[in-house]
């Protein structure tokens, strides 16, 4: 029966109820609010269950809930059954059973995913060699239940087993190629790992890591080495110039900053910065036309006199 509710539908309420269906299932049934059943119920005078499976009437006590986990175990019920079968949680059911003194099943009974004679079967292989994966997919069950029954029988557990690549001999040839100029690339294809594999062994080595300049004239972006970065000019850095200054992430560095550093022949402070005198970033990047400047500072080309190039100038009475 679906549809609009009517208190005329109390009785029938009352007997699908009695009859061990749910509050829930009743709302569904009439299209209505589980909490307008229960008050339904209410005006019937019908009590609530406190819980537990379909069919127990009245108020269930906590001795009565006992005793049916008890009872349904000793016929051979597992935990997990019987929790879903009462609607309660896995650990009320253990608990009760730990009170009750009743031991637990061994690995052979019926609900088991092996025998005692299996159990010890797939013990004995493990120990032989083989994998939880293996063995899962040998038993038909997930690795996980293997490594839970090889616990369970106190068997050690492997950790993750991963094949050595990097012995000792394989990391000193990885290094010695890479010292007399191969790239990371070229060793990994020979050796058959990754790139990121052979950057990872020579980190750990502490082998210092060149630059990617090698095969920067046959890229595709080159442009002899400098390019427009902004309103400014970028050039690629040299060994040398990598002293003086950090290189931004496409690895040049801008132009004017590094004839600074080259000229003051140390690296620029953070504070510091380099000003274009005629005001114009792309037009004369030449020492001469720069200024050490500290901090920030506005547009503006920089006016002297240009006989004597002092600073002291200003406006006159014609």
């Amino acid at each position: 029966m679906t549809g609009r509710y009517y208190h005329d539908d109390d009785t029938e309420i009352a007997k699908r109820y009695q009859a061990g269906r749910t509050t829930r299932e009743i709302a569904a049934e009439f299209g209505v609010s589980a909490k307008a059943v229960a008050s339904a119920l209410q005006r019937q005078g019908v009590p609530r269950r406190k819980g537990g499976p379909r069919g127990w009437q009245g108020s269930v006590t906590f001795e009565e809930r006992r005793a049916e986990v008890i009872r349904l175990y000793t016929s051979g019920g597992s935990v997990k059954g019987i929790a879903e079968k009462l609607r309660c949680r896995t650990p009320f059911v253990t608990g009760v059973l730990r009170d009750a003194g009743i031991p637990r099943r061994p690995f052979g009974h019926a609900n088991s995913a092996f025998t005692d004679d299996e159990a010890q079967q797939v013990a004995a292989e493990y120990r032989a060699g083989a994998t939880c994966a293996d063995l899962g997919r040998k038993y038909g069950v997930s690795h996980v239940t293997i490594r839970a029954w090889l616990r369970r029988l106190d068997v050690p557990v492997r950790g993750p087993k991963t094949p050595r690549i990097w012995t000792p001999e394989r990391t000193a040839e990885a290094v010695a190629r890479y010292q007399r100029g191969e790239s990371a690339s070229q060793i990994a294809e020979d050796m058959g790992v990754s790139e990121a594999g052979v950057a990872y062994t020579l980190n750990r080595e502490g082998i210092s890591r060149r630059r990617p300049a090698l095969r920067r004239e046959q890229a595709h972006g080159w442009r002899g080495g400098r390019i427009k970065h902004g309103k400014y000019i970028a050039v690629w850095p040299d060994e040398e110039d990598l002293k003086l200054i950090r290189p931004m992430a496409n690895g040049y560095v801008l132009e004017h900053r590094l004839i600074m550093a080259r000229h003051l022949g140390r690296p620029l402070m953070p504070g510091e910065t380099v000003h274009h005198k005629n005001n114009n970033e792309t037009d004369n990047n030449d020492i001469g036309n720069l200024q050490l400047r500290q901090g920030s500072h506005g547009q503006g080309a920089i006016v002297i006199c240009l006989d004597c190039g002092s600073h002291n100038i200003g406006y006159s009475e014609l």
